[in-house]
């Protein structure tokens, strides 16, 4: 009997009480919550190196372009289709500086589609064009963030289906406005040119500013910014509306912004106070509370308009976004660097380095215009984005 007794007393002695369990339960949850930021962060620090190395290709491609052409892409490439019979209102020069660069990037079949396509980069698709055949539907992988998860149509499909663009070119410490405004009118003889970036917004069968080269970028090729990153607009149509998100939209009719509605000519050396469109409010989860129109930021992958293609080295990374117009974002824009990657953006160097530029990057005196010769106004961000300021400062 007395060993029978000491045989349960020691298979008691091997049991867990409830009190054990729930310890070891609760240390398990611990780690478990102590190692998913771990996982999160290292998931996204592969996202980010994913990132850096699309824009690796972008500037690999840009340099096999110049080396074939001995020049730059525009930001304004013609299509050679220009059938009136089209609704092509996208032809006059409407395309970006990605549609140049697809040859480059082992996309020469897209790069005729596009050539040849009777359809609007907008996404209306014209017979005998279907939604897998048009060009404007096919996604290139290597302009997408993988760190963006905005999906097509995010947060609302007014574009569904139509291919996204995460990497805009540079216009510099300029605010920048497209030529599309004014089409082939003789009004645009006077369009301003940008003398701060290498990458032009006017050809068309009229008036055309000539490519540049590499040459033409004097402060230095591992000294400036050819292209970053932005987050992909909200896609909720050229309706301006409040309750956007600060880097997916565009604030609308903005003083900060050279301009106003139809009007491009103003000159941004004359006008515009950038400090106005930073100090907008956003609350706590980056929605803005005053208009803005979230057809911005690559939502179509090949248009050329500044607003869809393009940043400036004005605001820092992730900053709001301004226009000048009221309505559909054509007009001049500041148009800030955006992207999903915690406190900063990636950016690519003329020689196709790329650097991660924090939020906090100085912008220096944001209360001044632009300016259109020497040094930069706008700190050591500005100056990494002029091509001919003649600064040494720049983003480390």
């Amino acid at each position: 009997m007395k060993s029978k007794a000491k045989s349960r007393s020691h298979v008691r002695k091997l049991a867990f009480t409830l009190v054990e369990l729930l310890v070891v339960i609760a240390i398990i949850g611990i780690l478990i919550a102590l190692t998913i930021p771990a996982v999160q962060a290292a998931r996204e620090a592969a996202r980010r190196t994913q990132c850096a190395n699309h824009l690796k290709q972008i500037g690999l491609a840009m340099h096999n372009y110049h080396v074939a052409h001995k020049k730059l892409p525009t930001n304004s490439i013609m299509f050679l289709v220009n059938d009136k019979t089209y609704p092509r209102y996208h032809s006059y020069g409407r395309g970006n500086y990605v549609v140049a660069l697809l040859p480059y990037m082992e996309q020469q079949a897209l790069y005729d589609d596009v050539m040849s396509s009777c359809s609007v980069i907008a996404g209306t698709i014209s017979s005998p064009e279907t939604q897998e055949t048009c060009p404007w539907y096919k996604q290139v992988p290597t302009i997408r963030c993988p760190s963006d998860p905005a999906p097509d149509g995010y947060p609302a499909a007014t574009l569904p289906g139509v291919a996204k663009n995460n990497y805009m070119i540079s216009t510099g410490d300029w605010p920048e406005a497209h030529m599309y405004r004014l089409r082939d009118s003789d009004a645009l003889k006077n369009y301003i040119d940008n003398p701060r970036s290498a990458f032009p917004m006017r050809t068309s069968s009229t008036y055309s500013t000539p490519n540049k080269s590499l040459t033409s970028v004097s402060d230095g090729l591992s000294n400036t910014i050819a292209v970053a990153e932005k987050c992909v607009g909200e896609i909720m149509g050229t309706t301006p509306s409040a309750g956007l998100n600060r880097k997916r939209s565009m604030i609308s009719h903005h003083s900060s912004v050279a301009g106003g509605e139809n009007n491009i000519m103003v000159n941004p050396v004359e006008s515009g106070i950038p400090l106005e469109c930073r100090d907008v409010k956003s609350n706590s989860e980056g929605l803005l509370s005053v208009n803005a129109t979230g057809e911005a930021g690559g939502v179509r992958w090949a248009d050329g308009i500044a607003s869809f293609s393009s940043f400036s080295t004005i605001l820092p990374p992730n900053a709001a976004s301004c226009t000048a117009s009221s309505a559909e974002p054509l007009d001049r824009v500041l148009s800030s660097a955006s992207s999903e990657h915690p406190g900063g953006a990636n950016t690519l160097r003329f020689d196709s380095s790329v650097t991660f530029v924090l939020d906090s990057v100085d912008t220096g005196k944001l209360e001044l215009n632009a300016k259109n010769k020497g040094a930069s106004n706008y700190g050591i961000w500005g100056a990494s984005g002029s091509i001919n300021g003649g600064e040494s400062s720049v983003v480390p």
